[in-house]
């Protein structure tokens, strides 16, 4: 039976290649191995992750009619709320995003889309509906780079409960895109680690993706993802009021 729900799907971008590189590479093989660990554990995620602790809060007493479902296959992942309860709605937005940071923190990059609409989803896996079809076109023939893309039922959905759009892109949750649609904001986390100080991990993903760059010269559809990642990055950092305090550490 169809419900009103929130949904969310997530790719791991270029996976394939990855995995054929992967038979001479353990340093990629222990990332492929780490992102898919990752996937899997969501639906019996702990409360000793960050991406574990949301997901409680979404299946807690405190959002008691969430009736939060994930379903992992391969390289892909899909997580839905019910509309019963507009907060969980809202609290979904800061899983997804927190999801594609844990990626990112093992080296791979992810891109999505998300929607609200009639959507089965139960817990034995069995899942179907327009709202996912509208979430994988948002992935499949929208977001092209690793962004993941929030529809426009979802956003007037949040808007109608009072969940202001301008709030949720200040609070660092959405960002609105240069080129239309609204979608997480899939880089404020440059601003968070900058302001503790931990310029280390921002060094360390644009030095990794420098050298991703470098081995995709040549692979024209690799390449643009990777230096837009790159660009996003940059845009952040150069945004954070900590910037002229790290500048010179930075390599960019």
């Amino acid at each position: 039976m169809y419900q009103e729900r929130a949904v969310f799907f997530l790719d791991i971008l270029g996976f394939g290649k990855k995995v054929e590189k992967a038979a001479d590479d353990p340093v990629l093989m222990k990332k492929i191995s780490d992102s898919l660990n990752l996937i899997a554990s969501l639906p019996n995620a702990q409360n000793s992750t960050s991406t574990g602790f949301l997901i409680s809060l979404l299946k807690g007493q405190s959002l008691p009619k969430s009736d939060v479902q994930v379903l992992t296959f391969s390289d892909s992942l899909v997580i839905s709320v019910s509309c019963e309860q507009p907060e969980a709605v809202a609290a979904l937005l800061a899983v997804v995003q927190r999801v594609q940071y844990e990626l990112l923190d093992v080296g791979l990059l992810s891109r999505g889309g998300g929607d609200i609409g009639l959507l089965t989803h139960e817990p034995n896996g069995i899942m179907f509906g327009p709202a996912f079809n509208s979430a994988y076109d948002l992935e499949n023939k929208l977001a092209k780079n690793p962004r993941i893309l929030v529809g426009q039922n979802y956003i007037d959905f949040l808007e109608k409960f009072g969940f202001d759009d301008a709030e949720l892109i200040e609070s660092k949750l959405l960002t609105s895109y240069p080129d239309g649609p609204f979608g997480i904001d899939s880089y404020s986390w440059v601003n968070t680690v900058m302001n503790k100080g931990a310029i280390g991990i921002l060094k360390k993903f644009i030095s990794d993706v420098d050298q991703e760059i470098k081995e995709n010269r040549y692979e024209p559809s690799v390449y643009g993802k990777l230096e837009w990642h790159k660009k996003q990055m940059v845009i952040a950092a150069k945004a954070s009021d900590k910037y002229d305090q790290y500048a010179d550490r930075l390599p960019i």
